[in-house]
C-alpha cells in the first residue's frame, strides 16, 4: 500500500462531503493545535522514552515497553482509534511492514484510548497479529506530550457522524491524542519521531523501516 496516496484519497473525498463551514472548522482546530506548541512540546528525538505497562486488546495480556525493547528497536503508533479511517489506513500499513519490522528483530505497538471492547473488535475484523495497546485515559500519550481535547464546536460534527468519544473511549474529557510515530531504541531513547496536529497526514512505512535498518546497523 502507498499510505501517502490513500490518505490523500480520502481527505479529498472527505473533503467533497463535508460542508465548508465544518471544513472550516476542522481546519481551524488543525491550526489551533500547530499554533499551541504541541509539536515542540512533545517528546523529541533523543529524549528517554517513558516506560510503560498497557493491555493487548486482543489477548488481554500486559505489555511492558521495557521489556519488550530488550530484544530490539520499538515502533510506538499513537491513533485516534478505529472510528478514524485515516487511523484504519494506517493500521493496514503498518502490518503490512509488519514482516519487515520483525526481520529488523524490532516490534510493533499500536496504541489507542479506544476502550478494550472496540480495539479488541477492530484488530480482529482487520486480523491484525500485531497488539493493538488500551490507553485508557490517555495515560501514556499524555507521557509522550501529544494530548489535545476536542473543541466544543467540533464534538457536535463528530456526533453526527456517529463518533461518540464519550462512549468509544469511556470518559467524558473528550481528548485524543495527535497521530504520532515514535521508535524507541533498545535503551529507551527516542531515536525518532512523527508528530502532525493534522490528523490526515501520517508517517510514510517507508521511512520506518529505513529508520529501523539505521539503528540494526548501527548495532552490529
Amino acid at each position: 500500500m502507498n499510505l501517502p496516496e490513500e490518505l490523500r484519497k480520502i481527505a479529498l473525498e472527505q473533503s467533497q462531503n463535508f460542508p465548508p463551514e465544518q471544513l472550516a472548522q476542522i481546519n481551524q482546530e488543525i491550526e489551533n493545535l500547530r499554533l499551541s506548541g504541541l509539536i515542540q512540546k512533545s517528546l523529541q528525538v533523543n529524549d528517554q522514552s517513558p516506560d510503560f505497562t498497557l493491555v493487548n486488546a486482543a489477548t488481554e495480556e500486559l505489555v511492558q515497553l521495557e521489556q519488550v525493547r530488550q530484544t530490539g528497536a520499538v515502533v510506538l503508533s499513537f491513533f485516534r482509534g478505529a472510528w478514524c479511517p485515516y487511523c484504519s489506513l494506517e493500521l493496514i500499513a503498518m502490518e503490512e511492514i509488519l514482516p519487515t519490522i520483525l526481520n529488523l528483530k524490532a516490534t510493533l505497538l499500536s496504541i489507542s484510548p479506544e476502550i478494550s471492547r472496540r480495539s479488541r473488535a477492530a484488530a480482529r475484523e482487520k486480523n491484525f497479529s500485531h497488539p493493538i495497546l488500551v490507553d485508557n485515559g490517555n495515560q501514556v500519550a499524555r507521557q509522550f506530550g501529544i494530548v489535545h481535547q476536542v473543541e466544543k464546536v467540533l464534538r457536535e460534527i463528530y456526533h453526527n457522524f456517529g463518533v461518540s468519544l464519550p462512549l468509544f473511549n469511556g470518559d467524558e474529557t473528550y481528548e485524543l491524542p495527535v497521530p504520532a510515530t515514535f521508535i524507541i531504541d533498545r535503551q529507551g531513547v527516542i531515536a525518532y519521531r512523527f508528530v502532525d496536529p493534522d490528523y490526515t497526514k501520517r508517517v510514510d512505512p517507508v521511512e520506518i523501516i529505513t529508520v529501523l535498518r539505521q539503528l540494526k546497523d548501527n548495532q552490529v
